[in-house]
């Protein structure tokens, strides 16, 4: 499930799965009633009826957005209730647009692209996700690599929201989406996409680029760096060139692409290395592994990127879990030793409970793997 959408314990705009004391159903009904939808004062009870109540937080979203597609079609026109839906001051309400939109014209990917461009204005993060997610994205899987040259007035947009939303809606691999298969295959046709935007000063945009860019390497690493080394050697930069490019190869990173590690200036290190456990032993679900390490400098001075992999045991013998993790960028001196220290979660889930045995942390400098540091882990 899209962060942007669940992370409501931290103060921001949300959508979570809904039950009967908390259901959002009543206001719907009566938001979709005065929008126009034929039918649409029974919507409530035709939702639960179909077991609304007790289906996970997506299929709750599909619930919904196919009984509105089915109440606009039953009116005389179809298309006004959806755009009526739209100017409800609730984003939670405002959030089914794109939709419904997309359902109710499932043949006209071009008017639906249309349609939802103001709608893509909207600064509510919500029917920021609903937009990509449910409105441009099937359109997209609808007109493949045409729908660049669509979206290309939408990163000229003055609005980031509209910026940002043909990013992501064309985003190869995305994270609770499905993947656009010709975008993955082909992603140099998101170019003109990509090039438009990499004068970004919005953050929210700029990490939009950075994701897409990070779908791409891995899958085609060169187009990446190929782009980054053009964009960086430009004479005009943008102010956050620095920030997408990081976002955009932090993947090769992890893996210690060596031409991801070029492009930031880090070369292969000589060095001694030396890794222990300082947290209590064996390790817990749900708690912090603290781990330190020394490095000491056998060549010329430089700058390392350490990265650790933490393996603990899967199902199948000889398969580990794996989790890999950025950590600091640590100037070594030549010959002087140099300590860090890092810690993270070993996150226990009713999805995927962490299992008894042997783990293992990798530490990785400039992509190579420098040292290792063994522990137990029991429930």
């Amino acid at each position: 499930m899209p962060g942007k959408l669940r992370q409501r314990n931290r103060g921001g705009e949300g959508l979570a799965r809904e039950a009967g004391g908390s259901s959002s159903l009543p206001l719907l009904e009566t938001a979709a009633y005065e929008a126009g939808f034929r039918g649409a004062w029974h919507l409530q009870a035709e939702l639960e009826a179909q077991g609304y109540l007790e289906a996970p937080v997506l299929e709750q979203w599909g619930l919904v957005a196919n009984a509105l597609a089915r109440h606009a079609k039953e009116s005389p026109d179809k298309i006004q209730p959806i755009l009526n839906l739209y100017k409800h001051p609730e984003g939670r309400i405002r959030f089914f647009a794109p939709a419904t939109l997309s359902l109710v014209m499932p043949d006209s990917p071009h008017s639906v692209l249309e349609l939802l461009r103001p709608l893509a204005a909207d600064r509510d993060r919500r029917v920021a996700e609903a937009v990509q997610a449910f409105g441009i994205r099937p359109q997209a899987e609808i007109l493949g690599a045409e729908v660049v040259s669509c979206l290309f007035p939408w990163v000229q947009d003055p609005s980031p929201f509209v910026r940002r939303a043909a990013m992501e809606g064309t985003r190869p691999r995305g994270i609770w989406v499905k993947h656009l298969r010709w975008a993955v295959e082909n992603p140099a046709s998101l170019v003109p996409l990509l090039d438009e935007l990499r004068f970004e000063d919005h953050r929210f945009v700029a990490n939009a680029l950075g994701n897409a860019m990070n779908d791409i390497s891995k899958s085609h690493p060169h187009l990446v760096l190929d782009l980054f080394r053009r964009w960086i050697a430009e004479e005009r930069t943008g102010e956050l060139l620095g920030h997408i490019s990081k976002k955009g190869t932090r993947g090769l990173i992890k893996e210690g692409h060596p031409g991801a590690l070029h492009l930031f200036g880090l070369k292969e290190l000589r060095v001694e290395a030396n890794a222990i456990i300082l947290s209590d032993l064996p390790a817990r679900p749900n708690k912090k592994v603290q781990f330190q390490i020394e490095l000491k400098n056998l060549g010329e001075s430089g700058s390392g990127k350490l990265v650790y992999e933490i393996q603990t045991p899967g199902k199948v013998d000889g398969r580990p879990r794996r989790k890999r993790y950025h950590g600091k960028t640590i100037e070594l001196p030549e010959s002087i030793p140099v300590t860090a220290q890092c810690h993270e979660r070993l996150f226990d889930t009713q999805a995927a409970p962490l299992i008894d045995g042997a783990c293992r942390i990798l530490i990785f400098l400039n992509g190579k793997n420098v040292a290792e540091v063994p522990f137990e882990l029991v429930r």
